[in-house]
């Protein structure tokens, strides 16, 4: 994954957008989740308009960043709630194990308090697309993220 990671940007990025979310706080996204949570329950992808209900306290310009999360960068179309979720905790400026257990407990469905291969595919799926989208670097294919979850257990499983 180290590799894939060191590629160059595909396109030109928006580095302010990344400021913009080194300044936000789990803190803030709770209160946003919640937004989501009352009001958007049962959205896997969100439109523009309820992207914009659920985040607009957070971000000045939710268009900007609804874009950069839109797979034709467009206003039409959706955006993935657990790639928007993910990205946004990580880039937070939060400490490093606040935004693990974040992005942990986001992922632990059943909340049995440990992650299952199918949850670590759908959190590695959706934490490394939303990244990859807001730097500008084209996303790995799902298959090789299944791939990566694979090899991650194998080495879990070895102790």
């Amino acid at each position: 994954m180290g590799n894939f990671l060191q590629k160059s940007p595909a396109s030109a990025y928006d580095k302010t957008l990344t400021i913009q979310l080194k300044q936000r706080t789990l803190r803030e996204l709770m209160e946003c989740m919640t937004v989501l949570q009352e009001d958007y329950a049962d959205c896997q992808c969100l439109t523009y308009d309820q992207f914009e209900d659920i985040f607009c306290p957070i971000f000045d310009d939710p268009e900007q960043f609804f874009k950069v999360l839109q797979n034709e960068q467009s206003l039409e179309g959706t955006v993935d709630v657990y790639e928007t979720l993910a990205a946004i905790a990580i880039f937070s400026g939060e400490k490093f194990e606040r935004k693990a257990a974040f992005v942990f407990k986001l992922f632990d469905f059943d909340q049995n308090g440990t992650l299952e291969k199918s949850e670590m595919v759908l959190t590695l799926q959706s934490a490394v697309r939303g990244l990859c989208k807001f730097v500008g670097i084209n996303p790995p294919s799902l298959k090789t993220l299944a791939d990566l979850a694979d090899t991650i257990f194998a080495v879990i499983d070895h102790d």
